[in-house]
């Protein structure tokens, strides 16, 4: 099957995932923490401290060897992970052409 699907919607050429990851570790510069963790009860993380959701920009049928993480900028006022899909879009394709032709793959975190 086509893996191209739903760029049209998205105004894209590629597919993009919804990512929606929950995760059991965390690790931070104090350590690593443990969602839940009852040996550290004074640690209270909630669920969405521990969850990592982001749009991934798939170029081709198979995912790219390397991968752009794309940060935006907007001081968490303005701009979100859909509104950065072009731009972010453009990147990968100028990074992989003039090297071995294979277009980079992008996350574009939610924060």
């Amino acid at each position: 099957t086509d893996i191209m699907n739903n760029g049209d919607y998205h105004g894209v050429r590629g597919h993009v995932h919804e990512i929606y990851h929950e995760m059991t570790n965390m690790i931070t510069s104090t350590g690593t923490k443990t969602f839940n963790d009852p040996m550290v009860p004074k640690l209270k993380l909630t669920r969405s401290e521990m969850t990592v959701t982001g749009l991934y920009l798939q170029h081709s049928s198979r995912p790219s060897e390397k991968v752009i993480f794309w940060i935006y900028g907007g001081a968490f006022l303005a701009g979100d992970s859909r509104g950065n899909l072009g731009i972010a879009e453009k990147m990968g394709m100028l990074c992989g052409a003039d090297r071995d032709g294979e277009m980079r793959d992008i996350f574009i975190p939610d924060y």
